[in-house]
């Protein structure tokens, strides 16, 4: 049996995306559920703290990935 234990949200547009994964790390994470606004966020992160799960922002390194250029030789 998976146990999910994680959840990870990403800003996209006005909304926010929000993905679980499990608490072992060996099966793959789920696209959980996009929340339209800040306010049904915050809710979802309390309820998930509340029952003890790990709650984390991934808007910044998604970014900072997304950002990321193939650097080129100046030759």
């Amino acid at each position: 049996m998976i146990y999910y234990k994680r959840m990870t949200y990403v800003a996209i547009g006005d909304g926010f995306q929000t993905y679980i994964y499990p608490a072992c790390g060996t099966a793959p994470y789920i696209r959980y559920k996009f929340l339209p606004n800040r306010v049904e966020l915050d809710e979802a992160v309390a309820k998930c703290k509340n029952a003890g799960w790990k709650v984390a922002n991934g808007t910044n390194i998604s970014k900072l990935m997304l950002s990321a250029t193939r650097k080129t030789s100046g030759r």
